[in-house]
């Protein structure tokens, strides 16, 4: 019992790094894009 809570935390804690991986890459994303447009239509 003890380690099927483990392996949940486990897997929690591997869901949560991958999508705070996704959110950083889209925000870079979505900053370039932000640039991009700036840069050429300003």
């Amino acid at each position: 019992m003890q380690q099927d809570r483990y392996l949940l935390a486990e897997r929690r804690k591997a869901r949560n790094k991958m999508l705070g991986t996704v959110g950083v890459i889209l925000l870079a994303l979505g900053t370039a894009a932000c640039v991009a447009y700036a840069m050429l239509y300003v």
